[in-house]
């Protein structure tokens, strides 16, 4: 394995000097070279208000628990602190300049034990994430800590250019951590007539999700995790959460054709509601083994869970602990106009089902 260290193109690690120019030489000169990893010093502070673009493909990133600290609302081309995103035509990227050819996505790319710390200043208006990921292929993030992301700490987005899709196919989000984002921790979407394929959520924690959405079919809430897509022509499929942790400061919001999705194993303090506004889609959600211990009135229905117009839905081993009944409605799980239900195994639960 060739291995090059960030300090070898000048990067400092003092959190005064911008490193942004001298990290993303090194990232460039890896994808130039075929270089196996690139390394961060340990435990030192990148200053970077400028993007950070890993574009290429076979890379290993390893912060060795260093710091990536943005200060300016600078947004860029991608909108991100640090973007995962392939060659894109006329999308303009850090010491490319204007990229003219072929749609060829980022591939084999970790990045881990890294942190992202935006001040907190930055307002979620300059629409600034921690981490983002377009245009990817087999992808992993682990170990990586964002604070203070302006608007989404980790954004996995597919969207289309000039008709041809710039897809999303297998991301892994492994022991991800997000801290006191302003308007979601993570996001999955699909947007622009694209797709994403098979992501995964492993391990991961969500603390204090602090602004309301006024987009994305979720007006009103508070989200950790939002799954969407723009269009009832395209979809979310095989979306795994496992071992998962969202506090009470947001909800887990999944709307409109996400398809073949489990959340298992996780605790999900601030509840979750699945809705889909096209009638009887074949959705096929499994929930199961999750702790649905409701301790917030974030979510604009009152209730852990609420499922609305799915199809093959299995609720199975849950446990409900409603902390602060005064808050509630007399039911914990509210299903409306679903098919095809299992439902077992569940402990602790009041259910009202509707065929609406």
């Amino acid at each position: 394995m060739i291995e090059l260290n960030v300090y070898e193109f000048g990067a400092i690690g003092n959190g005064v000097i911008d490193d942004a120019l001298a990290i993303q030489s090194a990232i460039k000169y890896c994808f130039d070279n075929n270089i196996d990893r690139l390394n961060f010093e340990n435990e030192k502070v990148y200053l970077c208000n400028k993007e950070i673009v890993l574009y290429g493909k076979n890379l290993i990133v390893d912060g060795n628990n260093s710091i990536i600290k943005r200060t300016k609302d600078f947004k860029g081309v991608f909108g991100d602190v640090l973007s995962v995103y392939g060659l894109t035509p006329n999308l303009s990227y850090p010491l490319l300049g204007k990229y003219t050819g072929n749609i060829i996505p980022a591939q084999s790319i970790v990045i881990r034990d890294l942190s992202i710390y935006c001040v907190e200043k930055i307002s979620s208006s300059t629409y600034i994430n921690g981490i983002g990921v377009c245009n990817a292929k087999n992808i992993i993030l682990q170990n990586i800590i964002v604070t203070n992301a302006p608007q989404t700490a980790y954004a996995i987005v597919s969207s289309s250019i000039n008709n041809k899709n710039l897809i999303i196919d297998n991301v892994i989000l492994d022991s991800c951590i997000s801290r006191n984002s302003k308007k979601h921790s993570f996001r999955l979407s699909a947007i622009k007539d694209s797709n994403i394929f098979n992501a995964r959520m492993i391990n991961c924690l969500a603390i204090n999700v602090i602004e309301r959405e006024s987009g994305y079919n979720a007006q009103g809430r508070k989200v950790h995790l939002i799954c969407n897509v723009s269009s009832e022509n395209i979809g979310c499929y095989k979306i795994i959460i496992d071992g998962c942790h969202f506090d009470e400061s947001g909800e887990v919001y999944i709307v409109q054709n996400c398809t073949n999705i489990t959340i298992q194993n996780s605790q999900l303090f601030g509840g979750l509601e699945i809705y889909n506004p096209n009638k009887m889609i074949s959705n096929n959600i499994v929930i199961k083994d999750n702790g649905f211990n409701y301790v917030s009135d974030n979510n604009i229905y009152k209730t852990p869970l609420l499922l609305y117009n799915i199809k093959n839905i299995s609720i199975t081993r849950n446990v409900f602990s409603d902390i602060l009944k005064g808050i509630l409605d007399e039911y914990n799980i509210r299903i409306y106009g679903c098919e095809d239900i299992t439902f077992k195994e569940n402990n602790n639960f009041n259910l009202l089902i509707k065929q609406t």
